[in-house]
C-alpha cells in the first residue's frame, strides 16, 4: 500500500509542472495569436501531438507499479487503451475533434488515477497532483477547441 504520508521528491512536481508549459504557451499563443498566419496550423497540432504524447507517458506509469508487483489488470488495461485510443484519435479523426477525444482520454486517466488511490497503489498528494494537472490540460485543449 502507497504510504499517505510522504511527499513526492521535488522532482516529480517540478517535471510535471515542466509537462504542462508546452500546453499553456499553445494555449496562450491560440489566445493572442501573433506571427504568420500558418503558425496557428502549426501550433494547433503541435499541441494536439503533445497532449497525445503526455498522454502516452502519465498511461505508462501504470506499468511502473506492475514491475514493482502492483499490478492491477483494470488499470494496465484501462491505460492502454486509453493511449492507443488517443493515437488513433489524432491520425483518424477530423482535427476539431481531436482535443475533444483527447480530453475525453485524460478524464478516463483521472479515473484511473482514482482506482489506483482507492486501491492504495498511490498516495493522496499524488492524486492530487495528476487532478491539477489534467485540468490544466484539458483547459489548454478546451482553448484549441475554441480556436479551430
Amino acid at each position: 500500500m502507497a504510504d499517505p504520508v510522504s511527499p513526492l521528491p521535488r522532482l516529480v512536481p517540478a517535471l510535471t509542472i515542466a509537462g504542462i508549459i508546452p500546453f499553456a504557451a499553445g494555449a496562450l499563443y491560440l489566445l493572442a495569436p501573433f506571427g504568420p498566419p500558418h503558425w496557428h496550423a502549426l501550433v494547433s497540432t503541435a499541441l494536439a501531438w503533445w497532449a497525445v504524447i503526455i498522454l502516452s507517458f502519465m498511461a505508462g506509469s501504470y506499468w511502473g507499479m506492475a514491475v514493482t508487483g502492483q499490478a492491477d489488470p483494470l488499470l494496465l488495461i484501462g491505460s492502454n487503451a486509453a493511449a492507443i485510443a488517443a493515437w488513433a484519435a489524432l491520425i483518424g479523426l477530423p482535427s476539431d475533434w481531436i482535443p475533444v477525444a483527447i480530453s475525453t482520454l485524460f478524464a478516463l486517466l483521472l479515473l484511473l488515477e482514482w482506482r489506483a488511490y482507492a486501491t492504495g497503489r498511490v498516495p493522496l498528494f499524488y492524486l492530487r497532483l495528476r487532478m491539477a494537472i489534467t485540468s490544466a490540460v484539458v483547459i489548454c485543449l478546451c482553448v484549441l477547441v475554441m480556436a479551430d
